[in-house]
Order: structure tokens, then sequence, then C-alpha cells
């Protein structure tokens, strides 16, 4: 008997990429009063950068 379902929501149901970018692009702003570009702040999530 099946008692427990587990789910990798993380990039699988649900990417949350854009969540957490979002919410340190709101905290930059509250606290630095700094506007950023969300591409800016990828590489806090070790996200490569493209190459132009």
């Amino acid at each position: 008997m099946i008692k427990t379902i587990l789910f990798d929501v993380d990039g699988t149901i649900v990417d949350i990429q854009k969540v957490v970018l979002s919410t340190f692009k709101e905290v930059i702003k509250e606290y630095l009063n700094t506007n950023v570009n969300i591409n800016d702040l990828a590489f806090a999530l070790g996200i490569p950068e493209t190459v132009k």
C-alpha cells in the first residue's frame, strides 16, 4: 500500500526561479532603494549568463 507520494515541485510542477528572483528584486528595492533588472540577479541562483 502506498502511504506517501513525493513531488519534485521546483522545476517539475512549478518553476520557482522567477518567484525567487522577483523576491530578491523587491528586497533590493525596499532596502537599497535601487531598481534592478531581474535578469541581472540570475547569478544568485547559479544561472549562467547568456552569451550576447
